[in-house]
């Protein structure tokens, strides 16, 4: 009985989430003025070596990349409408790639701490779960984003401002473009990882995006107990950015197979 009550719940918060969306209800609503309407949030790139391994983790309806990037997120949504949903953190690994030629990227995992956010993503194909707890803190001009599920911590950007080597051309690339700042083009599965729809998302700007960007070095640290961990080698440090948005995007998608 009770997991009927609590299925119930979830279902009724979660059909009160897209009707919120579709008929406008909530702060002006979500298309005047943007679902996400002010976050800060570390981002980081890195070119992996193991092409076999990512190969294996991305999924094979998706092909390898001309370069294959990996790319890290910890944001902290601090103003999202319309209700039900509320603030909340949300962590992200990412793998570029193509889909029927076309760049783009893939989500494999993003944890988050709202139920809500984790239902409606997971609905679009984001491999979503809600963590036990997620945070992003400033200490002393740094910045350091965690998250931490089952005692274990699962990804870990450490960002200190200022560049200690010269960057990349592909690392450039992905610092002044719409990559790091969760502007980019995706492709996912639904249901998550297995299909068998292939929904193409991207961010609409409904209000003029605001951006406050330090450049710097991320420290990276992902549990070895996750698939992906083997991408990126323990201590690696990379170029990236910490920002804070102020405007307003909403989420568009199209199921496309």
């Amino acid at each position: 009985m009770r997991r009927y009550v609590k299925m119930s719940l979830i279902f009724a918060v979660c059909a009160l989430l897209l009707f919120s969306i579709y008929f406008g209800i909530g702060y002006k609503s979500f298309k005047d003025k943007g679902m996400w309407q002010d976050f800060p949030g570390i981002s980081t790139a890195y070119e992996p070596e193991n092409l076999k391994l990512y190969r294996q983790i991305l999924p094979k309806e998706f092909d390898m990349p001309d370069r294959p990037i990996v790319a890290l997120f910890i944001v902290d949504y601090v103003k999202v409408v319309p209700l039900p949903m509320t603030p909340y953190l949300e962590g992200m690994v990412a793998l570029s790639c193509k889909y029927e030629g076309e760049e783009t990227w893939h989500v494999v995992t993003m944890p988050v701490t709202s139920r809500v956010a984790c239902t409606g993503g997971r609905s679009l194909g984001f491999p979503k779960y809600v963590a036990d707890r997620i945070a992003l803190k400033n200490n002393g001009g740094n910045w350091e984003g965690i998250v931490i599920h089952e005692d274990i911590t699962r990804l870990k950007l450490e960002f200190a401002p200022g560049l200690t080597r010269e960057l990349a051309p592909h690392e450039k690339e992905f610092l002044d473009g719409p990559a790091s700042r969760l502007e980019a083009l995706i492709y996912q599965l639904v249901p998550p990882d297995t299909g068998p729809d292939v929904y193409r998302i991207h961010m609409k700007e409904v209000v003029t995006s605001r951006w406050q960007e330090e450049v710097g070095m991320v420290k990276i640290a992902i549990s070895p107990t996750d698939p992906w961990s083997g991408l990126i080698p323990p201590g690696t440090v990379s170029p990236g950015v910490y920002q804070r948005f102020t405007g307003g995007n909403r989420m568009v998608s199209n199921k496309v197979r």
